[in-house]
Formats: C-alpha cells, sequence, structure tokens
C-alpha cells in the first residue's frame, strides 16, 4: 500500500507532467518557491492550507490528490460507503500529519545534533582561549623578568662604561705621568 507521502508528491508530480506545469509556475500559483514546489513532487508534503490552491492549478479534487475516489460523482454510492472513504480520507489526512510531525520530528534531533556539536566546538574554543590566555600571561611574565634582568644588565653595563672610562683617564693620566717623568728624566740626564 502506497503512504500518503508517495501518493500526494507522485500526484502532483503527473499532473505537472501532464499540464506541462513548471515548478516555477506551481510555486507561484501557490505563493512558493519553486524549490518548494519542486520538493512536493518528489519527497515532502505540502502544508494543509497550500492543498486547495494545488489542486485549483493542478485542476484536480483533494480526493484525487489523496488517491481516493470522489464517492459523490457516483450516484450509485450507498451512505455507508461514503462514510467508508470519509474515514479513509481522515485517516489518510491524519497519516499526513504523522509524516508531517515525523519529518519535523527528525529536523529538531537533526538540529539538536547541530547545537550540540555547536556546543562541542564552543566548548573546545573557550578550552583553546583558556590555554592562550594562561600561554600569554606567562609570556608576560617572563617578558616582565627579562626586562627586569635587561634594567639590571643596562645598570651593570653603565658601572662597567663608568669604571672603563676611570681606568682609561687614570691610564692617560699615567702615561702623561710617565711621559713626563721620562722627559724630566732625558733633560737632567741631558744636563739641562
Amino acid at each position: 500500500m502506497m503512504n500518503v507521502r508517495d501518493q500526494v508528491c507522485g500526484t502532483i508530480g503527473k499532473r505537472m507532467e501532464q499540464l506541462r506545469l513548471s515548478a516555477q509556475e506551481l510555486g507561484d500559483a501557490t505563493g512558493d518557491t519553486d524549490k518548494t514546489a519542486y520538493r512536493w513532487c518528489k519527497t515532502v508534503l505540502p502544508r494543509t492550507q497550500k492543498i486547495p490552491a494545488i489542486c485549483k492549478i493542478l485542476q484536480i479534487t483533494p480526493n484525487e490528490l489523496f488517491g481516493f475516489e470522489d464517492a459523490y460523482e457516483n450516484p450509485k454510492t450507498e451512505i455507508k460507503e461514503v462514510s467508508a472513504k470519509g474515514g479513509k480520507m481522515e485517516d489518510a489526512i491524519r497519516q499526513m500529519y504523522e509524516d508531517r510531525i515525523e519529518e519535523l520530528r527528525k529536523r529538531i534531533e537533526k538540529q539538536d545534533s547541530y547545537i550540540e556539536k555547536q556546543d562541542s566546538y564552543i566548548t573546545d574554543l573557550q578550552k583553546t582561549v583558556e590555554r592562550e590566555t594562561r600561554r600569554s600571561e606567562k609570556l608576560e611574565e617572563k617578558l616582565d623578568k627579562s626586562e627586569i634582568h635587561t634594567e639590571k644588565l643596562q645598570t651593570t653595563l653603565e658601572k662597567l662604561q663608568e669604571k672603563i672610562t676611570l681606568l682609561l683617564q687614570e691610564n692617560t693620566l699615567l702615561k702623561t705621568n710617565a711621559f713626563q717623568a721620562e722627559s724630566d728624566s732625558r733633560k737632567k740626564a741631558s744636563g739641562e
């Protein structure tokens, strides 16, 4: 037995083919996109409020859309048969809604799964941010220590430069004194 979705989608597709209607034309007639109309002839049941517009453009009755004979067109049909057909129609509509609800449940499950994945991704990102923050803090501490060390080295270098300058001055003074002493001793030796 064909399920309601296959019946409705098959009927829509068949009638569109017979009437040479495009998905765009069906979509325009129902106020939907051509993509939505295309899905109606494949796997997606149209919303209930769209059925009258679909039947109108496809030139069929709702019973034909759902695959039922129109009981009122046959004058020999007894009341019991009409009731039975009506019951089938109600069952078909109920089935259509149940199929629709199941489809929505599946979508919700997919969305929930997607949300869980996103939450997991966000949690991983937060962990990465925390890890990088700690790393950055450690690097800042090292930088601070390095700056303190650099300042100490700079101070030591300045002190060493001062000592070198003093030593150079002393050396120059010693050379000058030595040169002067040598000059004085030459003068004495030469008798001046």
